[in-house]
C-alpha cells in the first residue's frame, strides 16, 4: 500500500465515525511512518541487491582477467623454457661441430680423411638444424671440401682452385665460434694494462 492509499483508508474510517478521536490520528501517524520506513527500507534493499550484483559482475571480470593473465604467463614461461632448452642444444651442436671439424682438420692429408668426412656427414645429417645458418653452411662446405681436397691435389688442379677449397676447410671454425657468440671469459687488454706478473698494479 502506498502512503496515499493508507491516508485515504484512514480518512474513510474517520469520516465514518464522524468525529476523529485521538487513536485515529495515532493510527494515521503510525501507518504513514510505517509506509515511509518500509519505502526507505525497500529502496535501500534494492540498492544493496544492485550493488551486490555489480560487485559480482566486477569480480567475474577481474577473475577473467586474472585467468587470461595467468594463461599468458604460463605460455611465456613455456616459451622461455623451450628457448632455454633450444639455446643449450644449439650451443652443444656448435661445440660438437667445432670438435668434428678439429678431427677432420687433423685427418687432412692422411688416409683417415675419408672416415672423418663420413663421421662429419653422419653428424651433420642428425644435427644440422641446431646450427646457425652460417655455421650450417660453413661446416657443410668444410667437410665436402675435405672430401675432394686430395683429388684436387692428385689431379694437379689449378692452384687457385686448391687454395679456394682449402679456405673453405679453414674458414669453418671461425664462423662456428662467431655464430655461437659466447660472451668473452678473458679480461680485456685495457684492464690488464699496468699489471705485473704477480697481478699487482705497476707503480
Amino acid at each position: 500500500m502506498t502512503p496515499e492509499q493508507i491516508q485515504a483508508m484512514a480518512k474513510g474510517i474517520v469520516d465514518a465515525n464522524a468525529g476523529p478521536t485521538w487513536w485515529v490520528y495515532l493510527i494515521m501517524i503510525l501507518l504513514a511512518g510505517g509506509a515511509a520506513y518500509l519505502g526507505t527500507y525497500l529502496a535501500e534493499k534494492g540498492i544493496n541487491v544492485a550493488t551486490k550484483e555489480d560487485v559480482e559482475k566486477i569480480t567475474d571480470k577481474v577473475e577473467a582477467v586474472k585467468r587470461q593473465h595467468q594463461e599468458v604467463l604460463e605460455n611465456l614461461k613455456a616459451d622461455h623454457q623451450l628457448r632455454m632448452v633450444a639455446a643449450e642444444r644449439r650451443l652443444q651442436a656448435h661445440q660438437e661441430a667445432f670438435t668434428m671439424w678439429r678431427e677432420l682438420f687433423s685427418a687432412m692429408h692422411t688416409p683417415e680423411v675419408t672416415a672423418a668426412v663420413r663421421r662429419c656427414t653422419q653428424w651433420w645429417e642428425k644435427n644440422c638444424v641446431y646450427l646457425g645458418p652460417k655455421s650450417h653452411h660453413a661446416f657443410f662446405d668444410a667437410f665436402w671440401a675435405a672430401a675432394i681436397h686430395s683429388d684436387l691435389l692428385a689431379n694437379r688442379s689449378p692452384a687457385s682452385e686448391i687454395t679456394g677449397n682449402w679456405k673453405k676447410i679453414a674458414a669453418a671454425p671461425n664462423i662456428i665460434l662467431e655464430e655461437v657468440a659466447l660472451p668473452p671469459l678473458k679480461v680485456p687488454v685495457d684492464d690488464m694494462a699496468g699489471v705485473d706478473e704477480h697481478g699487482r698494479k705497476a707503480q
